[in-house]
């Protein structure tokens, strides 16, 4: 099953009774804190899970289209 942002802030607006805008506005402010928050520590919440930054190496990558090859640098990604 697949759940996108769409999906959490119909939810949340249904379950609060609160406009679609708000709550789109309210899950974008918590993923924001979470994304500021995570640069120099995990975040754990309780009876949820944890975030945490990842690096990935740089690694080949190609483009499907043109068949071209190119580098992708090393990035650092939030994991859940």
């Amino acid at each position: 099953m697949t759940i996108n942002k769409k999906d959490i802030c119909k939810a949340i607006s249904k379950n609060t009774e609160i406009s679609l805008s708000l709550s789109s506005d309210i899950f974008n402010n918590f993923i924001d804190i979470i994304k500021n928050n995570s640069n120099s520590q995990t975040i754990k919440l309780s009876n949820f899970g944890s975030f945490h930054r990842k690096k990935t190496t740089a690694r080949m990558g190609r483009n499907p289209k043109t068949k071209e090859n190119y580098i992708i640098s090393e990035r650092t990604k939030l994991n859940f």
